[in-house]
């Protein structure tokens, strides 16, 4: 599909972030099947098993009522955004596509943490190829001001969703702060993901925006 209208920079701030979110629920997957094939006991469950003696649970829903299976599942179509943020994300009803996989990981236990976050990012991916006339609007000397943060506060937004993702899982900070604390840093480092993601694309638009 050929743009009606040039996006690039979008795109691959876009293509960063569904990355990171992917990675996420390739996570969950990960450690849903080194529970075996065994059944969840439920729609809500944990991700981490405690057999593995590690901070976090992770906890998840699935329509799937077996571990191994729902892990499985939850695994490839993490692998699947991933190639779909990469290189498809532009094609015709790529958004919505995107929107539909990860709506199927979070239904086969990708985890709930990240839905707010896919929700906003699915949005600005309907806006891939379009006019963004409506951020058009914005004073041309703030557009000016968000263009540079683009990439970098994409990579930056990136990287701390990582870092959450694995303290969550590991809870490192766990015998200095303690458990409370610990999960007060990770949905701190959460919030600043949210804030800074949206900066990224914002100035990914304006970027665009002035480009053309």
């Amino acid at each position: 599909m050929t743009d009606t209208y040039r996006t690039d920079t979008l795109k691959r701030v876009v293509g960063i972030l569904i990355v990171a979110l992917a990675i996420a629920g390739c996570s969950h997957g990960f450690f849903e099947m080194l529970q075996g094939y065994k059944p969840t006991g439920g729609f809500g469950i944990d991700s981490v098993g405690p057999e593995l003696g590690l901070w976090g649970e992770d906890p998840a829903l699935t329509i799937l009522h077996n571990f191994l299976l729902t892990g499985l599942i939850s695994f490839s179509l993490g692998l699947v955004a991933i190639y779909w943020g990469l290189f498809r994300i532009d094609s015709r009803h790529g958004a919505l596509i995107l929107l539909a996989i990860f709506v199927g990981q979070t239904a086969f236990g990708g985890g709930v943490g990240y839905i707010p976050f896919y929700l906003i990012l699915c949005a600005w991916a309907f806006r891939i190829g379009k006019p963004l006339s409506g951020l058009a609007r914005l004073p041309a000397g703030l557009r000016r001001m968000l263009a540079p943060l683009a990439l970098p506060w994409a990579l930056f937004s990136a990287l701390l969703w990582l870092l959450a993702l694995f303290e969550s899982i590991a809870g490192l900070s766990a015998p200095a702060l303690g458990d409370q604390n610990t999960l007060y840093l990770v949905w701190s480092a959460l919030l600043v993901v949210l804030i800074t993601m949206n900066i990224a694309l914002l100035g990914a638009a304006a970027r665009d925006i002035d480009n053309r």
